[in-house]
């Protein structure tokens, strides 16, 4: 779920900046005023960025040595900002995975590396639970006489879940919004 900024800026009509201190900005975005759809609060607060609002709560801070220009760019990156999420209202991937992608991402793995194989082997991988369709997996690359069967299974198995939509939401949000911050500050004065 990749948002644009020209949506962003369509949806967020209004954009509020409150300087609590040196050390503390909140900016509130809204659709309309009080108008808790899409709503998201984002406050920069001793190097941390906490959100909160209509698609739950993120706080982001983890070794983040500059808070307002962590997120800045034109890609967001959810693979590195996951890591700097301290806390979460739920996992921020998905348990499930897509085990139509699996079985792809495998028949591509072993074609990749010459690998002969029978289609009829991959009955195992019925499952769609992660941690089952690893087991599932790894047995299968074992039997292939994989090498790390383990490091295969686990990197496919990445590749095959899908991020929570609110968290890759928030975080095309944020980036959007310290894209445009410096702007906004210029504006309100």
């Amino acid at each position: 779920m990749n948002i644009t900024a020209k949506e962003l800026e369509e949806r967020y009509k209004i954009i509020k900046i409150k300087k609590i201190s040196d050390d503390v900005e909140v900016v509130d975005l809204w659709k309309e005023e009080n108008n808790s759809d899409y709503h998201i609060r984002l406050i920069f607060a001793f190097n941390k960025l906490f959100t909160s609002g209509d698609c739950g709560s993120f706080t982001f801070g983890e070794c983040i040595c500059h808070i307002y220009a962590f997120f800045k760019g034109d890609n967001v990156n959810l693979g590195y900002w996951q890591q700097k999420v301290e806390a979460s209202p739920r996992p921020l991937r998905h348990i499930e995975v897509d085990t139509d992608k699996v079985l792809k991402l495998l028949k591509e793995y072993l074609e990749e590396n010459e690998i002969e194989y029978n289609e009829d082997d991959f009955y195992k991988i019925g499952e769609s639970n992660m941690y089952r369709a690893y087991d599932n997996l790894q047995e299968i690359l074992e039997d292939y006489d994989v090498y790390d069967s383990w490091q295969v299974a686990n990197d496919i198995i990445e590749e095959c879940r899908d991020w929570d939509s609110q968290f890759e939401y928030t975080c095309n949000v944020i980036q959007w919004v310290e894209n445009n911050l410096d702007e906004w500050r210029l504006r309100e004065k």
